[in-house]
């Protein structure tokens, strides 16, 4: 996106967007020829970028159907930090920092063995 003019990223990335969302990696494959044909002409090199890591956008389809919607909206680091977020108000309460801190680095122990 940062090869883009400001003006027009939200708009490339309402294509992108629209790439992820489709229902088969047919339609997928179509949005990014369309987003190839309606930015080569203006930003090559965003289209050079975008043709690289298709690759790694696609992946997507290769899962069960069922799974998809997870997939899109699982956010690793925050799903990690989301248990030390529910405690730290509580955590507040100890007298020292090293207490704090080592109930804080428990609990990324403990939310890291779950992946």
């Amino acid at each position: 996106m940062d090869q883009l003019p400001r003006k027009v990223q939200v708009v490339a990335r309402e294509m992108l967007c629209a790439i992820l969302y489709t229902r088969t990696r047919r339609e997928a494959e179509g949005g990014g020829a369309e987003f190839a044909r309606a930015w080569r002409r203006a930003n090559p090199q965003t289209v050079a970028i975008h043709e690289k890591g298709w690759d790694r956008m696609v992946p997507l389809f290769d899962f069960p159907k069922g799974r998809w919607e997870r997939l899109r909206i699982s956010n690793v680091i925050e799903g990690t930090f989301a248990a030390v977020r529910l405690r730290t108000d509580a955590a507040r309460r100890f007298r020292k920092t090293a207490n704090h801190a080592a109930m804080i680095w428990e609990m990324l122990l403990f939310a890291g063995k779950r992946f």
